[in-house]
């Protein structure tokens, strides 16, 4: 399974990273980092659309393309 930026999603031994019990990730590290810096940037994102800042303002603050800020607040992700 890839997610929407075609980020390998899981591994042979769990389909989701996120909730995998297994100590020895299989992933690749380039991988491991992309998905922790767009996690990090979506949630960023969401924070500053829970505290009602408009999608255009976040978009300027984040350098962010404004049909991607809102993807991110209309999926939560």
């Amino acid at each position: 399974m890839e997610s929407f930026y075609n980020i390998p999603d899981g591994c042979s031994k769990h389909n989701k990273c996120s909730s995998c019990p297994f100590p020895d990730c299989q992933a690749p590290m380039k991988d491991l980092i992309k998905r922790t810096t767009l996690e990090r940037r979506h949630n960023q994102i969401l924070e500053m659309a829970s505290k009602k800042i408009p999608p255009e303002v976040i978009h300027k603050r984040t350098g962010l393309d404004i049909r991607s800020v809102y993807r991110i607040i209309q999926n939560g992700y």
